[in-house]
């Protein structure tokens, strides 16, 4: 005899080798409850086609509003912001996406615009118009020939963008972009 198993407590899982599985199935209690799986299928409706409805939609043109432009440069580079008016709080990035410098067809205006990528949001857009200040460097930098600085009002505030490009070429080439295209 095997210890415990006249026992009240005897095996605990005694009962559970005895009791006959769940997949230990017949092929005769199989074929019924397949038989009875496809009867249930028969009768019940589709629900797909009754819970979505397809909608047709209209094959739409999207403007970004750059249609009556044209591109004079292109790079990507890293946008931070500075309000003058409260520089306590420092510099603050605003995202990395594609700077575009941008020139009507009809050649009256410019201006500067960014877009975040990934979402493709407006993350700056400035005109180029008489008396923009524009810099090359960054003082408080280690790379400050990757940085061009612009110098705008935006909502009544001063505010000093900063773009720093991959390289100083990069930051060269974007610098006399913007600097050509404003009026004197």
């Amino acid at each position: 005899s095997v210890f415990g198993s006249n026992s009240k407590f005897g095996n605990a899982f005694q009962s559970a080798v005895t009791k006959k599985s769940i997949f230990d199935k017949t092929p005769e209690e199989q074929a019924k409850e397949k038989e009875e799986v496809e009867k249930s299928r028969e009768t019940t409706p589709a629900t797909s086609g009754n819970l979505y409805k397809q909608v047709e939609l209209e094959k739409k043109d999207i403007k970004s509003g750059e249609e009556d432009e044209e591109q004079v440069f292109t790079c990507r580079a890293k946008l931070y912001a500075l309000d003058l008016s409260n520089v306590k709080e420092g510099w603050k990035e605003r995202g990395i996406g594609n700077v575009h410098v941008n020139k009507a067809k009809d050649g009256e205006k410019a201006r500067v615009i960014m877009r975040s990528i990934g979402l493709l949001k407006v993350i700056l857009n400035t005109p180029l118009i008489a008396g923009l200040e524009v810099a090359k460097g960054m003082p408080s930098s280690l790379t400050s020939e990757k940085f061009i600085r612009i110098t705008v009002v935006e909502d009544k505030k001063p505010i000093q963008y900063a773009l720093k490009t991959g390289n100083p070429e990069t930051t060269l080439s974007l610098y006399e972009s913007i600097v050509d295209l404003i009026p004197k």
